[in-house]
This record gives C-alpha cells, sequence and structure tokens, in this order.
C-alpha cells in the first residue's frame, strides 16, 4: 500500500498543534519546519497524514469499532494492516494519532488499542521488522505521545517503541518539559527510561515537592535511592538556617521560576513533618538530618520543662533520664537547657546541670553564678518564698487522698528478669500451669526520628510479676526470645491482658 509507512523526515507543526492541550507530556509549538537545525525536543520524523487508501481503510476500520469495540474481527484487521505496511512502527504511531481519542488515550480508547495490538502483533510476528526501528522513529514517537494526557499509553509507546535501549536521545526532550514547567511529566519519563541519575533535586523533584504533589516525588524516590539522600539532607539543612524557610526558599523559587508554590507549607512545622515523614517512608537513618534531631530535642525539652515545673508531672529520676535523652551530647542544648532550668526559679538544679555537662561559667545565668558563689542565701530565699506560698494557700480545703488499686501480692513476689539463670527460670517455671497473665510496657524516651525503644515487660500471673530488663537482656538470647514466644505468645491457652498487636513484633 502506497504511502503507509513512508518517513518523510519532516516535523507537522500545525497538525500537531491541533492536539495541545494543558496538561499534557509537553510542547510541540514554534517546532522547526526543516530536520537538518531542529533539536531532538521538537523532531517529529514521521508524516502523520493518512493517504487516501489508509483514510479509506481506517473509516472502515473504525466503524468496525464503534460496532464491536474490542473483539477479534477488529484485533484482526488490525493485525492483517500491520502485516501489509512497509514501515508498521510509523503506521502504528500515525493511526493512534489521528484517533480521535488520542489526546486523553485511556486504556478502554480506539488509540489505546491500536498501540497496544501493534505491541501484540510485534511480538507475534515472523516478519524481521527491528532494523525498521530507526533512532527517528523512537524520537517522533517520543514526541507525539508525550502530547497527549495519558502516561498509560507513554508508557506503552515507550515499551514497544525500545526506548530504553537508547534512552540519552531523550535527555532533551526531558529537559524540554522542565523548561515548560511540566515537572510531573518530567520525572515519570525519566523514571520510565531510566534516566534518574541524569538529574539532580532541582529539575523536578523540588519544584514538584514546591507544588506539594507528593505522590509524583514518592513514585521517583522509590526507584532511586540517591535522590532520597540528597533530597532530605538539602531539607534538613534549611533548618539548620538562622533565617526563615520560606524566606530562603524564595530565591530558589525565583530562580527556577517555579509556579503555583504552596507558600503554607514553607513553614518550619509543616517543614519538620515533611523530613520526618521520607526519614520514616524511606528507613534513613538520623544521622543525616542532624538540625531535624535538633529541633526536636528542642520541642522535648520545652515539654520537659513544662511538665517538670507547670503540671509537676514528673519525679526526679524520671526527670533526669528524659532531659538527659533529649539534650544529648549537644552543647548548644546543653547551654539552653540551665538557662532555662533557672528561668523558672530553680537555679539549683541549673547549677548541677551546669556541672553535670561542664559547661564553662561564662555561659551560666547570671543568678546561677550568684547562686554557685554564696548558696546559702539563695536557699534561704528560697524557704522565704516556699513560706509565702504555704500562707497564700492557708485557706485551701483539705485534699482528699487519691485512690489506688493496692497491690496485694507480697514484694518478694515481684521478680528482676535481667541475666540468662533468671530469663531460663521464668520461661521454664514461672508460666507453668499460667491460663491468664497482664501484660504492659515501658518505652525508653525517644526524642529524635527514630522510634521509641522498649526497655522494660511487665508480665504478671495471678500469683508472681516478672520485670524483663530487654535493654539489658538485648539481643544476647534469642534462642531464648524464641523459646518466650513459643511458650507464652504464640501460646492459645494462655489468655493474654492489655497486649496490643504491635507487642508481637517488637519482641519478635
Amino acid at each position: 500500500m502506497t504511502g503507509r509507512g513512508r518517513g518523510l523526515c519532516q516535523v507537522r507543526s500545525a497538525q500537531l498543534s491541533r492536539n495541545d492541550s494543558k496538561g499534557s507530556f509537553g510542547s510541540l509549538d514554534g517546532v522547526r519546519t526543516n530536520f537538518g537545525p531542529a533539536k531532538t525536543a521538537d523532531i517529529v520524523c514521521v508524516n502523520l497524514d493518512l493517504d487516501e487508501v489508509t483514510r479509506a481503510w481506517y473509516l472502515h476500520f473504525k466503524n468496525y469499532w464503534n460496532m464491536l469495540k474490542k473483539s477479534p474481527a477488529v484485533v484482526n484487521m488490525l493485525h492483517q494492516h500491520f502485516d501489509e505496511c512497509d514501515n508498521p512502527f510509523e503506521q502504528a504511531l500515525r493511526l493512534c494519532y489521528n484517533c480521535l481519542d488520542f489526546k486523553d488515550a485511556k486504556p478502554k480508547t480506539l488509540a489505546h488499542l491500536i498501540m497496544e495490538q501493534f505491541g501484540d502483533w510485534k511480538a507475534r510476528t515472523k516478519r524481521d521488522v527491528g532494523y525498521l526501528l530507526s533512532i527517528d522513529i523512537k524520537i517522533s514517537a517520543f514526541n507525539v505521545v508525550r502530547r497527549q494526557r495519558s502516561f498509560i499509553l507513554m508508557k506503552l509507546v515507550a515499551s514497544i517503541y525500545e526506548m530504553v535501549n537508547d534512552c540519552d536521545i531523550f535527555l532533551e526532550c526531558i529537559y524540554r518539559m522542565i523548561s515548560e514547567k511540566q515537572y510531573k511529566e518530567a520525572s515519570q519519563c525519566a523514571l520510565l527510561l531510566g534516566l534518574q541519575e541524569r538529574f539532580g533535586i532541582e529539575e523536578f523533584l523540588l519544584p514538584l515537592l514546591l507544588q506539594d504533589k507528593l505522590l509524583c516525588v514518592d513514585e521517583f524516590l522509590n526507584e532511586s535511592v540517591k535522590h532520597r539522600i540528597d533530597l532530605v539532607v538539602f531539607l534538613d539543612s534549611l533548618l539548620g538556617q538562622a533565617v526563615a524557610i520560606r524566606s530562603i526558599l524564595e530565591a530558589l523559587i525565583l530562580r527556577l521560576q517555579i509556579p503555583e508554590v504552596k507558600w503554607n507549607k514553607l513553614h518550619n512545622k509543616p517543614w519538620r513533618k515533611l523530613i520526618a515523614r521520607f526519614v520514616k517512608m524511606y528507613n534513613i537513618s538520623s544521622e543525616v538530618t542532624p538540625n531535624l534531631n535538633k529541633k526536636r530535642n528542642e520541642g522535648a525539652l520545652q515539654f520537659l520543662l513544662h511538665k517538670r515545673y507547670i503540671e509537676n508531672g514528673f519525679g526526679d529520676e524520671s526527670w533526669k533520664e528524659m532531659v538527659r535523652e533529649a539534650v544529648k551530647d549537644d552543647e548548644s542544648l546543653q547551654q539552653e537547657l540551665v538557662g532555662l532550668v533557672a528561668s523558672y526559679g530553680d537555679t539549683a538544679e541549673a547549677l548541677r546541670w551546669a556541672h553535670f555537662y561542664n559547661i564553662d561559667r561564662s555561659y551560666w545565668p547570671h543568678m546561677v553564678r550568684l547562686y554557685s558563689d554564696n548558696p546559702d542565701e539563695d536557699r534561704h530565699q528560697q524557704q522565704l518564698q516556699n513560706a509565702n506560698i504555704i500562707d497564700e494557700s492557708w485557706d485551701d480545703g483539705a485534699k482528699e487522698p487519691t485512690k489506688y488499686h493496692e497491690f496485694k501480692l507480697p514484694l518478694t513476689s515481684v521478680h528482676l528478669v535481667d541475666n540468662i539463670s533468671s530469663f531460663e527460670c521464668f520461661i521454664y517455671s514461672g508460666l507453668q500451669d499460667t491460663s491468664v497473665v497482664g501484660l504492659d510496657c515501658e518505652w525508653k524516651p525517644s526524642f529524635g526520628v527514630n522510634s521509641s525503644e522498649l526497655s522494660l515487660l511487665q508480665i504478671a500471673t495471678r500469683h508472681s510479676v516478672f520485670l524483663l530488663d530487654v535493654i539489658k537482656i538485648g539481643n544476647s538470647f534469642p534462642h531464648l526470645w524464641k523459646k518466650l514466644n513459643e511458650v507464652l505468645f504464640s501460646n492459645c491457652d494462655i489468655m493474654k491482658l492489655g497486649v496490643r498487636g504491635y507487642l508481637f513484633e517488637l519482641i519478635l
């Protein structure tokens, strides 16, 4: 059949423009009219017009499609047509493009059926057609198909036209998409063609992030470990700056000319949540996010101070342990701790922390230095303040004693399990003739991006209570933990009270 599959190596911008629409894979506006100086991002080397013979066949075929949709008769008609083509790669593209539903070629459209059946025909035919698939045809197919909205069709065409084998030739096309602010399509095509490593985080990941299109970002990061780390490191670096995140990003947004930015997301709190989301989703080490850790620890310190001095909700040991966990080795937080504790009027505690962290005296608040030089005078002032507080509250009625359940077992029935011998004794004898146990957990506080760590497991029978020091026992005795699961957690004859589903995963 004359005219079917004859590559004219020319750009038909006027014809292509009829399918231009917002949200498509790119733009062919202003393409060149000759092949020589044309760039890859613009070029279409296939005549997309149907000749008279092909047009007559196509109208007949479309009538069959309207009546029968996807049926053996329609499929056979397509396959027979491809058998008779000079270049079926060109002809499939030509037929697909001339479908009225091309610009939104979903799986049940005629445009999708033509390309799908061409792929099926290509896989089954005994005819040698591989040599007909030239670089020019691949580029043409990419540039034509990216004009419609369905990425499903783009994936199908990329597979049939074996674009991954020559992926580098499409770099300019993707950069064209980026310049046209088609960030989603650019990221999808880079992923489709295996070109992730050829792009940094600025080309489309950051723009998509600033547009709050997280699903597109996730789709790309799922296939690129390097970009996960690079992106999280960049996001975390902004938390460490002295100026506001929004002020820093304004310069980036102006430089890259990013449209449709979600400005309400460019603040510390949503930014920290965003980083924590990526850290959790991709199990990224907390070492990658030092600034996020510091911000969280600062917040934790404020929380602990409020609980200690406003709500009176902490005993001394719990207070000390949690403060050490929050502050750790951060010198600026250590200094801040001393200042904040002193601001609540507890100069003695502030001085204790100053000595504990060996903080230079020049960083001590004035009141802490005075207390250090003359502690007896300050103690006298505190006694006067306490006396005034008591005097002011003389009219308060007597408080009723707090009611609570008494522990009826003697203290000798409470057993600490923190070594191999006590662990073995508990497993092999502590749970004998037991039908019901009560379970509870204590967690080591964690104020960074890591999840809390199980520290103490309490297991109570009707006659005894066993306190398993999980941190001390650790993973040193895996065979005993396995035995505990067999004897207790997987034992259907023992009812477990107070247990949650995730506890089994933590134990095992």
